[in-house]
C-alpha cells in the first residue's frame, strides 16, 4: 500500500502535511512540512527551508497535526 495523504494544515505559504499507510492490521503516520514560494519567472516551488519568521506558524501546525494524530 502507498503513503496517501490524510489531511493537510495550512499557514501561508507553509504546508504540514498527515500521510497515512495501511500497514497490515494497523496504520502508519507521516509528517511532511513545506514552504511554497513562486521563483524568479513566478512559478510556484516547495522547499523544506524555513525563514526566521516560519517558525512560530510552524509550531502551530505541528501542534494542529499531533493533536489531530494523538489525541
Amino acid at each position: 500500500m502507498e503513503w496517501v495523504p490524510e489531511k493537510r494544515f495550512n499557514a501561508r505559504q507553509l504546508i504540514v502535511t498527515i500521510w497515512r499507510k495501511d500497514v497490515g492490521n494497523s496504520v502508519a503516520r507521516e509528517i511532511t512540512l513545506t514552504r511554497r514560494f513562486k521563483d524568479k519567472n513566478g512559478c510556484w516551488q516547495a522547499t523544506g527551508m524555513l525563514r526566521m519568521n516560519d517558525i512560530p506558524k510552524v509550531v502551530m501546525l505541528l501542534q494542529e497535526a499531533y493533536r489531530d494524530i494523538a489525541l
